[in-house]
Order: structure tokens, then C-alpha cells, then sequence
């Protein structure tokens, strides 16, 4: 399997870059007698040297030169080929035409009138000529990439079994719909009806960011399972964006939650994350977590010290969440560089008590407990406890920091919401942070989402380690803190409910009519735009350490 990186584009030039048609094959086979089952350029080669190839070639060139002055851009190229540089694909074009038609051509385009505006331009003269095996290799040694991180865009076979001797990604270029389905019968990867799909194309070959998928890639993946899942009348909740949990009703009266989560950054307690982040999903539906399993990948270089601390660890939360353990698997792999604990957890709550985000209203008022960025605040405080006392952070802040590792658990006060009558909805905050929860939040009700910036709660130590590092608080990982979504008119009593048992929590919002996920941002009533968070403020810090 090669791999799905690609780097550099590797076009054709005529009737690829330049609209086809221009030159006219018939006729040059019958003026050059070259038999129906030969290339022209083949044929040529093989002719004895003497006056019959030296005629037979001017005539090539001749005709070629008269094609490329009448030739046009092909729809898009330019547009094509800029975008491509934009986005940092090295280009590259390989052509059996001569240098010569090839100049009088690009005199047609309006920017790209020059060989020299291509990083690599490869004529015939400068070969191996494609389809030969090292035409490919070639390209790519000049593009300075391997082959198999080049896509090849043609309108020939040639192009196609070039590309596929080098193990390279190949694409054919046809406005016929029967040329496209011959070319993907020969094996090419894709077939395109106009150059500027490459665009559309490539996307999927791009590397994706550190953290969370982007919504509209993972809404595309999970809108191919819900068709399957909906068949299965035991489903109750299944794969649908801003849903962590899913839930099935294997009996008439109770329903049994499921959640599975890695963690995947580099951190002494990734056995307590591990079970708190599925558990505390799994109270946001109203489920007690009573099964946990975990899949445990450790690095070469583990001891067995190593291994007990993240068992204790995972043992430990699930005694204090009264869940038990019920298998897993753990194995040492060099296809892991750190600790990564991935956590399946379930749990059970009776159907008419189970808590479905669907169920959210407009009107509804947003409660959020704790405070914003808890858990990357106690990451960040431990490993990187010596940056922040160079930033001036005194020790007191750092151990106040770190200590919030141990209030990670939103399960009580989920639970506790979760009997208060008019919650209609709750979310923990996670990954990308409470403006990306409450994004969610808002998704997987099928609304909109008012937020009053002033009134998030936001711990001293949490300003004062993201300003230190330049992260944003709103941004930052936050396991710890929960949203709930309540009828106006039980909002107080909800607020009272936590407050008499010691849950700090701020009304900072309301749901609003609008496209779901979609959130307005107020600070002090006027109008405020709202930051995205395509990759948790820890995970951007991180990658640039």
C-alpha cells in the first residue's frame, strides 16, 4: 500500500494543460506511413538514419509548431496550477512534445508563458519520454520528491502507465464519460472531466491537523455509517456530529451507553484521563459507568514500573466511579512513540431517564460548572512546569494548577442534573475547548447558540499559564467542566441544585434558532466574533514544541 501523501503534481502538457485536439494524430500517421500498433516518436527512432528520418522528423516538428501557435489554454489550467502553489505542491510537467512547439504554446496562456514559470519542465529533448519506466523517476528526482508522493494528470495512457510503473498516484483528464470509465478500467486512481477537480481531489491527500477532524470530514464519514446503524432498531443514539455517546436498548426498559476514547498526548496520568474522559460522557446521558476496557500501546523503553503506575491509575478512578474492569489488551509496539491508553467504557440508565441532545429547545438556557481549560491547565503545569516558572509563575500557581487533575470528574454532577427535572441536554467539555463544546452542543441539538463571553468562568491560573504560553483559554482541553442545556424556566432550580452541593456553575448562554453548531458571540451585549478551533490550543502548542 503506498501511501496516501501527496506532494507534488506531475502534468502532461497537450490536451492536458492545453485543450486537446489541436494536433491531428490521423493525419500525422498517415504523412509519417507509421503503422497503426507504434508510438510516432518510437517509430521514428527506429528509422535507419538517412534522409527518410530527417524528413519524417522536420515534418513532426513542423506540424507541431503549426498546432501549438493555433492551440489553446485548457479551461482552468492557470487557475489550477496557481492554486497548486498556494498550497505548497511542487509542479511539474513531462511532455513528448518538443521545446520548441512547447514555447510557441505557452505564448497562448496569459501567466504561465514561460518553461521557466514551472519549477521542472521536461520536453522530449531533455527525456526518458513516458511511457518509459524512468520518465516518473526522473520528474521526481528533479522535483525533489519521491514517486510515490506524485499525482500524474494526463489525457493518455501514456500518462497513466508512466505514473503506474513509478508507483505514483495517477489521474486521466477526459470531457468523455466512456474515455474516464475505460481509464479507471486500466487501473488509473481517477478520471476527471475538467482540471480544476484536481483541486477537490488532492484535498483528500493532504494531511489533516493534530487534533479533532475538521466537522465536515468527520461529518462526511459518519453520514456513510448512519444509514447501517439506523436499520438496527436496538440503536437508540449512533454516529452523528456533536454526539460522543452512543446508546442501545438491547431490552424493553434499560439502555446500555457506550464511549471510547484515546488519549493520545504525551502525560504521566493518561490512565486517569483515560477512564474519566468516557466516563464523563457517558454521565452527560444520565448513564452510571459501571464497564471499562482499555487498549493499552506503550513505547519501546517501558519498564514494568511503568506499567503498574497506568493500571493504578485506571483502577483507581474506576473504584471511585464505582466501574470495574473487564478486559482490554496492552502490548509494546514501536508504532507508538508515547503511552497512548484508548478507553471503551458502558454504563447503564433506563430508557425514560436516558438524556438525548436531541431533545434540546430554543430557549433553552446553557449552564456551564467549574471553569474553562481545567485539564490542559493541569497538563500544562506538569510537563511544563519549568517554561512557566521562567515565564513567572510561582510554584504556589503551578501546584494549584496541577492539582486540578483531580477534578476531571463531571459524573457526580452530571448524574445530579440529570434528576433535575427540564435538562434537556448536557456535553462535557473536552477537546478544542468550551467554544468547540458548545459548538457541539449546539450540532447535535440541530440549533444555534447565544454565548456570553464575560460570564465563562475562568480560573486565575488558567489566564495566567495561557498568557504565558499565548494560548487561549477558550481553546484549551476541559475535561472537568460540563454544559447543560435547561428549560428557562427550571434554570434556577438547577443552579440551586448545584450550588447546595458544592458545584460552581454560571448561566453563560441560550440556544437560538438558527444553523445547527452555529454560535453568536456577545461580550457585554454588542456583537463579537467568535475564534474556531480546528486543533485544541494544548495540541498547537504541543506540535511546536
Amino acid at each position: 500500500m503506498h501511501s496516501s501523501r501527496i506532494l507534488a503534481v506531475l502534468f502532461d502538457f497537450d490536451g492536458t494543460l492545453t485543450e486537446p485536439g489541436a494536433l491531428d494524430f490521423a493525419y500525422l500517421r498517415r504523412a509519417l506511413e507509421c503503422p497503426p500498433d507504434r508510438a510516432i516518436l518510437e517509430y521514428l527512432d527506429e528509422l535507419p538514419d538517412g534522409p527518410e528520418r530527417i524528413e519524417k522528423a522536420e515534418l513532426l516538428d513542423r506540424h507541431e509548431r503549426e498546432a501549438a501557435i493555433g492551440s489553446r489554454p485548457n479551461a482552468a489550467a492557470e487557475h489550477t496550477i496557481r492554486e497548486l502553489g498556494r498550497r505548497d505542491f511542487k509542479v511539474g510537467v513531462f511532455t513528448r512534445n518538443s521545446a520548441a512547439a512547447v514555447d510557441l504554446a505557452l505564448r497562448n496562456f496569459d501567466h504561465l508563458t514561460s518553461r521557466d514559470r514551472f519549477p521542472v519542465f521536461i520536453t522530449r529533448e531533455q527525456g526518458p519520454v513516458k511511457p518509459h519506466p524512468d520518465s516518473v523517476p526522473h520528474a521526481a528526482e528533479l522535483l525533489e520528491v519521491q514517486p510515490h508522493e506524485i499525482m500524474v494528470v494526463g489525457d493518455h495512457r501514456y500518462d497513466i502507465e508512466a505514473g503506474q510503473q513509478a508507483g505514483s498516484w495517477t489521474c486521466f483528464l477526459s470531457s468523455d464519460a466512456e474515455a474516464r470509465r475505460e481509464a479507471l478500467q486500466l487501473g488509473a486512481d481517477y478520471a476527471l472531466g475538467r482540471l480544476d477537480e484536481l483541486l477537490g481531489v488532492l484535498d483528500r491527500h493532504t494531511p489533516l491537523a493534530l487534533g479533532k477532524l475538521p466537522s465536515a470530514q468527520l461529518s462526511r464519514l459518519l453520514d456513510r455509517m448512519q444509514a447501517r446503524s439506523a436499520d438496527d432498531r436496538s440503536v437508540v443514539i449512533g454516529p452523528r456530529l456533536g454526539e460522543d455517546i452512543a446508546a442501545v436498548q438491547p431490552g424493553p426498559d434499560e439502555v446500555v451507553v457506550l464511549k471510547t476514547d484515546p488519549i493520545t498526548f504525551a502525560t504521566e496520568e493518561a490512565g486517569r484521563y483515560a477512564v474519566h474522559v468516557g466516563a464523563n460522557d457517558l454521565a452527560c446521558s444520565g448513564a452510571r459507568p459501571r464497564w471499562f476496557l482499555g487498549s493499552l500501546l506503550f513505547p519501546p523503553g517501558t519498564t514494568p514500573l511503568d506499567l503498574d503506575r497506568i493500571f493504578e491509575q485506571i483502577e483507581a478512578v474506576c473504584g471511585e466511579l464505582g466501574a470495574v474492569v473487564v478486559g482490554g489488551h496492552t502490548e509494546i509496539t514501536d508504532a507508538v512513540s508515547q503511552t497512548v491508553v484508548s478507553g471503551t467504557i458502558a454504563g447503564t440508565v433506563a430508557r425514560d431517564e436516558l438524556i438525548d441532545k436531541r431533545s434540546l429547545r430554543v430557549g433553552d438556557a446553557v449552564v456551564m460548572t467549574s471553569s474553562a481549560g481545567l485539564e490542559g491547565t493541569a497538563i500544562l503545569c506538569t510537563e511544563l512546569s519549568e517554561r512557566l516558572r521562567d515565564e513567572g509563575l510561582s510554584c504556589h500557581e503551578l501546584d494549584h494548577g496541577a492539582a486540578f487533575v483531580e477534578q476531571l470528574s463531571v459524573v457526580p454532577d452530571a448524574l445530579l442534573a440529570a434528576r433535575v427535572p427540564g435538562v434537556h441536554g448536557m456535553h462535557d467539555v473536552t477537546e478544542g475547548g468550551v467554544l468547540t463544546a458548545l459548538e457541539e452542543l449546539a450540532t447535535a441539538g440541530g440549533l444555534a447558540l447565544e454565548v456570553r463571553l464575560e460570564d465563562i468562568p475562568i480560573a486565575a491560573v488558567t489566564r495566567s499559564v495561557c498568557a504565558a504560553l499565548g494560548l487561549d483559554p477558550l481553546g484549551l482541553i476541559g475535561s472537568g467542566s460540563l454544559l447543560i442545556a435547561v428549560d428557562e424556566t427550571s434554570r434556577e432550580a438547577l443552579l440551586s441544585q448545584l450550588e447546595l452541593h458544592g458545584v460552581p456553575a454560571a448561566c453563560i448562554g441560550r440556544l437560538i434558532d438558527g444553523e445547527p453548531g452555529a454560535l453568536r458571540g456577545l461580550r457585554n451585549g454588542e456583537a463579537v466574533a467568535l475564534p474556531r478551533f480546528e486543533v485544541d490550543e494544548i495540541a498547537r502548542l504541543f506540535a511546536t514544541l
